[in-house]
């Protein structure tokens, strides 16, 4: 097992050192920050101050080896514009965004586990074909679009619940199904196809040939065994939610690190841009090296091909 962790360790690093050096130099092609960030009649005696300030004059190689070294000590850059550390622009808005996501991501476990259960359980019946239904439209409705929907209904039409801001829990439910609504409908989809194919295992014949109580066989044969495909689409939905709160946290004005990534972005400052790609995918990497732990902690079979 520890050698099996070691090289998804190592792996984690490697794919975290390639999202810095992708996101370092494509930052750096797609133009030039200074005339993105100063106003068009800026005076190029203002255009040189500025790159001198930021280190932008020095050539691209010296300033990735200053940019990795910076990295390793903690420093993530500065702001272009206030001049503050990107760290702590971006972990002023870390709170709102891990609370928004944190209450997302229980959505979609409960709404996926449960809409998968009962459809497997209620196999090729109505209930089934119901909840297929729900997690299509779920899945296939865009956030953005599926917000706009939520705040028109429910923060025009009826006055039930805020269309912006985060106080209080109000504001917390409509982006929570917005963020919600897909995970959910495609952790619903797994958890049916991983109970059904589960259910047809020799393993649970044998069970039931035993006589057990269906209850039984359910919690110690069918769940555990569905629990594998489940845990990786988890673990999966889990990474990518920083980076789809983006539009939703955008759509409702939420204060957190999505709706910074735009202004951010739109104002060409590279040390929080970079800063939040950093934190992307290191949330993603560090989810996927949770759920290989967990897959080869629950099946030892992983943990051998890891030592092959």
């Amino acid at each position: 097992m520890i050698l099996f962790a070691t090289g998804k360790l190592v792996r984690a690093a490697l794919a975290l050192w390639l999202v810095a050096t992708l996101s370092f130099f494509a930052l750096r092609m797609a133009g030039d920050p200074a005339m993105a960030f100063l106003p068009p009649d800026a005076p190029a005696v203002q255009v040189e101050q500025f790159k001198k300030k930021w280190n932008l004059d020095q050539p691209l190689p010296s300033q990735y080896a200053a940019y990795l070294v910076n990295i390793a000590q903690g420093d993530f850059g500065r702001s272009f514009s206030d001049g503050r550390p990107a760290s702590k622009v971006v972990g002023e808005r870390i709170p709102k965004t891990l609370l928004l996501l944190g209450a997302s991501f229980a959505f979609i476990v409960v709404f996926g586990l449960t809409l998968g259960s009962l459809a497997a359980l209620a196999h090729n019946t109505f209930l089934d074909r119901a909840i297929m239904l729900i997690t299509v439209m779920g899945y296939s409705i865009p956030n953005f679009f599926l917000g706009l929907l939520l705040i028109l209904t429910f923060a025009v039409q009826f006055r039930w619940l805020p269309s912006s801001g985060s106080d209080g829990w109000q504001a917390l439910v409509l982006p929570v199904i917005t963020i919600g609504t897909t995970g959910g409908a495609v952790v619903a989809r797994f958890v049916r196809a991983a109970i059904l194919d589960a259910k047809t295992g020799p393993h649970v014949r044998a069970a039931r040939s035993r006589g057990l109580a269906e209850r039984t066989v359910f919690l110690g044969h069918i769940a555990p065994n569905a629990a594998l495909p489940t845990a990786t689409v988890l673990g999966l939905l889990l990474g990518g939610l920083v980076a789809g709160g983006v539009v939703t946290e955008t759509v409702f004005a939420w204060p957190g690190v999505g709706r910074l990534t735009v202004t951010a972005v739109a104002e060409r400052n590279l040390a929080v841009v970079q800063t939040i790609v950093l934190l992307v995918a290191a949330s993603m990497i560090t989810a996927n090296l949770a759920v290989d732990l967990l897959y080869g902690w629950l099946d030892p079979r992983v943990r051998q091909g890891g030592r092959r």
